[in-house]
């Protein structure tokens, strides 16, 4: 215990003589002396070396000395600092003038005539042949104002403004790989630059959001026309999604005149009701309009037709010269009317989109002999229950001529290009996969 309050004590000390340090640098000379006078003091190894009967005197003192350092009745701050010579930072500078003596004249000494004769009298007792010397005024020296320098003002640049180059007019038929059902999507650029979209059919419902998306992938925002070939659910289904993530007051719907007993139809009835898109049902002789291209309808012949697949809409696309033939599941019957009722132009097409999906119930030797397509391309599901498509539609493919057979189950995704007159075709698999 006594070890810590010698310590205690020393700090006291220590601190003390910081403190009357501090004030001697401050101006305060008493205060810090009695500061230290007081550290010294109280210092143990000092303090123990006084007698007893001295301590009670000193530390007596010692509180005297402090409350002086405190209440300290003497002139508080000394400025001893502002004693010493201040230092300039500039060089002080001595003029040296001659002394001026100025002659006081008393009053009695101040003329009561001017100085100076007037120009019309003489002075009295002055020589007349003396003229006095003119005072001369000092001509004040001309300032010269400095002229502003002409600041340059750049003129701005002049900023060419970039002129939009319109897009190259191409159109685009892509069927989409949708399995055992057919979704056909038809891009095309005008020449004044304005892009259109169509979707034929959309494909089952187990493929109708994969539709949606596709469309989206392919930068689609907005659809101008949707065509519902008949109301079969793998063809049908498919546009309800289609219509509404991209159908607006735009679009125009085209669908066949009947009514199907079927869930999918009322689905998509029951859009079509609700008054946005402008619906029509085309007939024979009619052309849709779609930019540049040439649209007919060809059908349906007979709407009234005892199979709903012989009340599809068929399409005939022209483009730059190129063909398509779209026929949704049309057979045989719908193709005889077709044929015989004198709207199918008679020449060769470049693309044949086969009838119900290679199904030997369309594509009829009747229909190919006139259209001998150089391209026949085949929407189908792998390994499906009904076999599509059929050898003997096969058979009469090849026997028109045409030996590009193209299917999506082997070929996935297919797409037909025509720029510049000029057809290509891109498969997203090749035959050889």
């Amino acid at each position: 215990m006594r070890k810590l309050l010698r310590f205690a004590i020393g700090t006291l000390c220590v601190l003390l003589a910081l403190f009357g340090a501090w004030r001697i640098y401050c101006g305060y000379p008493s205060q810090g002396l009695c500061g230290i006078a007081a550290a010294v003091c109280l210092f143990p190894p000092l303090f123990d070396r006084i007698r007893p009967w001295r301590r009670g005197g000193i530390v007596t003192a010692l509180l005297v000395d402090l409350g002086l350092m405190v209440f300290s009745p003497f002139p508080g701050k000394l400025q001893y600092r502002n004693l010493l010579p201040k230092r300039s930072s500039e060089p002080t500078v001595t003029v040296t003038t001659e002394p001026t003596v100025i002659a006081r004249n008393t009053p009695s000494d101040i003329p009561s005539e001017p100085l100076l004769p007037s120009p019309t009298e003489e002075p009295t007792g002055t020589p007349a042949n003396i003229t006095p010397l003119p005072t001369s005024s000092p001509t004040p020296m001309p300032t010269a104002t400095p002229s502003p320098i002409p600041t340059a003002t750049p003129s701005p640049l002049p900023t060419a403004t970039p002129t939009p180059v319109p897009a190259e007019p191409y159109l685009q038929v892509i069927c989409l790989d949708v399995g055992q059902g057919d979704a056909t999507l038809i891009r095309h650029v005008d020449a004044a630059g304005r892009e259109w979209n169509m979707m034929v059919d959309g494909g089952d419902r187990g493929t109708s959001s994969f539709v949606v998306a596709r469309l989206e992938r392919l930068g689609v925002s907005h659809l101008d026309t949707i065509v519902c070939s008949h109301y079969d659910a793998d063809h049908c289904f498919g546009l309800i999604g289609c219509y509404v993530k991209y159908a607006d007051e735009r679009t125009t719907v085209y669908c066949p005149d009947y009514v199907a007993d079927t869930v999918t139809f009322q689905k998509f009835k029951q859009r079509l009701d609700e008054g946005i898109v402008s619906v029509n049902h085309p007939k024979p002789g009619d052309r849709i309009t779609f930019g540049d291209c040439d649209i007919l309808v060809l059908g349906p012949v007979d709407v009234n037709a005892e199979l709903e697949n012989n009340r599809s809409i068929v399409l005939y696309l022209t483009y730059q010269g190129k063909t398509f033939y779209l026929p949704g599941d049309a057979e045989k019957e719908e193709e005889s009317a077709i044929v015989s009722g004198g709207f199918l132009p008679n020449k060769n097409i470049d693309v044949y989109h086969a009838s119900h999906h290679g199904s030997y119930s369309g594509s009829s030797k009747e229909l190919l002999s006139v259209l001998k397509p150089k391209y026949t391309v085949i929407s189908v599901g792998a390994e499906n229950p009904y076999q599509h498509p059929h050898d003997v539609t096969l058979r009469r493919i090849a026997d028109c001529g045409c030996e590009n057979v193209l299917r999506t189950d082997k070929c996935g995704e297919i797409t037909f290009t025509v720029r510049n007159g000029e057809l290509t075709v891109s498969l997203e698999r090749t035959l050889t996969e």
